[in-house]
């Protein structure tokens, strides 16, 4: 991804459905030579609330992002997948002692590691780490398996992750899907396609083809997506202090009913279900602060690089 696409667009995600705080959701910086591909690594835990055990639904919103999730299981197992560009949110419901950590690419981030187009995974495929990687997957699963917590464990990944992208071909991210890419940010998605395809001196269909390619998603989806990811940015802004006209208006919508019926199919709620959710919750005080670029060096991260291609 190019570089100077960071700054325009830093994906938003978390939401506890309840409002309570039994789920802790956490952010964690990836290492400098990452940081162009990657947007963070992240962790949900969970932990009682109270004597009930009960525990937070959490809601996974569109980003517009691809995401290696990896499972912590009660036995200290892991396995892992990959997760595309979603089009719709989800629930997940945690149990008792449940982990997930994983790394969240930024849009176009994914194609040096996976190296293949992201347009074979749409439609909901989510292969698992070892179907994509085969045994240079599972000696890294083992291994974060053995690490003896989470911060060594994104460690561990993040240093996999290095060696991954240091032995990967040279192969330069399309400046037509970058250019279009800083549009969409540009204008918080609300751009034409047809409008961005000339300006490329490209047809819609060639820049469908190439933008899914990268990306995992169609121009239009996208925009709608970072439409989106600005409300949600605004709502944890105001710390859920904030009315759905206001919402409608800063996002570009011609009227807040579009701005309701958008967010809706995206979010699963309307804005003002969201809005109350998030004024109730503390999923959006995630910690970057952590530094997960903290180089291991091992032999057998050079095998999940050189034997996954």
């Amino acid at each position: 991804m190019h570089e100077h696409l960071v700054k325009w667009f830093t994906p938003s995600q978390g939401l506890p459905v309840s409002g309570r705080s039994s789920v802790q959701y956490r952010e964690y910086s990836p290492s400098p030579s990452l940081r162009p591909h990657i947007a963070c690594y992240w962790s949900v835990t969970t932990r009682a609330e109270d004597d009930t055990g009960e525990f937070d639904d959490i809601l996974v919103i569109p980003d517009g992002c691809f995401d290696f999730v990896f499972t912590v299981s009660r036995h200290r197992t892991v396995s892992g997948h990959l997760s595309g560009v979603m089009e719709s949110a989800f629930t997940i419901y945690p149990g008792p002692d449940t982990a997930w950590f994983g790394v969240r690419f930024r849009p176009g981030g994914a194609v040096p590691f996976l190296r293949s187009p992201l347009s074979l995974y749409r439609g909901g495929s989510s292969p698992s780490l070892t179907e994509l990687f085969g045994d240079g997957a599972l000696r890294l699963l083992d291994r974060l398996a053995d690490a003896e917590d989470l911060p060594t464990r994104i460690r561990v990944l993040d240093a996999a992750l290095q060696q991954r992208l240091s032995v990967s071909p040279d192969e330069p991210f399309d400046p037509l899907v970058a250019n279009v890419l800083h549009e969409m940010y540009r204008h918080s998605g609300n751009v034409r396609i047809h409008e961005l395809a000339a300006r490329e001196a490209v047809s819609p269909r060639q820049l469908l083809r190439r933008f899914e390619m990268w990306t995992g998603c169609s121009p239009k989806q996208f925009c709608r997506i970072v439409r989106f990811q600005r409300a949600v940015d605004l709502i944890a802004k105001s710390t859920g202090q904030i009315q759905g006209a206001d919402l409608a208006y800063q996002c570009g919508y011609a009227d807040q009913a579009h701005f309701v019926r958008d967010f809706r199919a995206l979010a699963g709620m309307s804005p003002g279900h969201y809005i109350r959710r998030a004024s109730m919750s503390d999923l959006f005080n995630t910690d970057r602060s952590f530094p997960a670029y903290h180089r291991i060096e091992t032999s057998e991260e050079a095998e999940f690089a050189n034997e996954t291609g």
